[in-house]
């Protein structure tokens, strides 16, 4: 399973907006949901828990004076934000905000992009010539999965 976080470099907004104590990086944000979350050494942009769950930290492609490489925070081993070609088109889409319910009964507000950019940038991404073939079938799986929620449960979304 995988979450990309999109970052905006210039409003320097934080994975957790609000927190009481933040971390003074973002993987320690991640940590205090779940301690095992590690900034994967090869991919500085991805961090890995013990159960295979990846979070990438993802932003649009550098635009006037965005500094780059973008790096999180000034701690050493935190993640750093990968461009991709589709980042202004996600922060550019509808958006979408849902209230989202934590196993143990935590509330929080889940502001994303709209669930059927999600389904077009995934379908494209998952017939790219240039995309890892490892990731393909996971990108069709996701596209499958969310035009399924939007047709049984989003009529909002259609057309």
């Amino acid at each position: 399973m995988f979450l990309h976080l999109t970052w905006l470099p210039s409003r320097r907004k934080g994975v957790l907006p609000c927190r009481q104590e933040p971390p003074r990086n973002d993987i320690g944000a991640l940590q205090k949901a779940d301690p095992s979350f590690r900034v994967m050494p090869e991919q500085k942009q991805t961090a890995i828990n013990a159960t295979g769950f990846e979070i990438d930290v993802i932003r649009r492609m550098t635009i006037d004076a965005d500094p780059h490489p973008f790096k999180m925070s000034d701690f050493e081993d935190d993640l750093w934000a990968v461009q991709i070609s589709d980042g202004n088109k996600m922060l550019g889409s509808r958006r979408f905000s849902q209230v989202v319910v934590s196993e143990t009964g935590h509330m929080a507000v889940m502001d994303t992009m709209s669930p059927t950019l999600f389904v077009a940038l995934k379908k494209r991404l998952s017939k790219s010539a240039s995309r890892d073939p490892k990731k393909r079938p996971k990108d069709d799986l996701q596209a499958t999965l969310v035009q399924a929620l939007i047709d049984g449960y989003m009529p909002q979304y259609h057309g």
